[in-house]
C-alpha cells in the first residue's frame, strides 16, 4: 500500500506492521521498546521519529527465503480506525 504522507502527531510517527498474524509484536530499536498492538487487523505503534528508520531497517523472511520489510507508515485510515477500536498511544 502506497502512502502520500505518513501520519506525525507529537515528533511521534504511526507505523503499522504488515500481516500482523493476530498477535501484539514488541520492537525494540535504539534502546526503546514500541509495542505494535494488533486491534481487529491493524497492528500499530507511534515511533519516535528519529527511530523510524531503524524500524523500517527490521526484516522478515517470506516466499523462498526473501526479506523483506515488515513495517511501513499508517495511512490516516488506519491510524483512525486502530484508535477508535481501542488503541491508545
Amino acid at each position: 500500500m502506497e502512502v502520500t504522507s505518513p501520519v506525525v502527531d507529537n515528533g511521534q510517527t504511526a507505523l503499522v506492521r504488515q500481516r500482523p498474524q493476530g498477535a501484539d509484536k514488541l520492537v525494540i530499536v535504539n534502546g526503546k521498546e514500541y509495542l505494535f498492538r494488533e486491534i481487529n487487523g491493524v497492528s500499530l505503534s507511534w515511533v519516535d521519529n528519529e527511530d523510524v528508520e531503524a524500524v523500517f531497517e527490521l526484516r522478515i523472511e517470506c516466499c523462498g527465503g526473501q526479506r523483506r520489510r515488515e513495517f511501513q507508515y499508517a495511512n490516516s485510515a488506519q491510524e483512525s480506525y486502530w484508535r477508535l477500536c481501542g488503541g491508545k498511544r
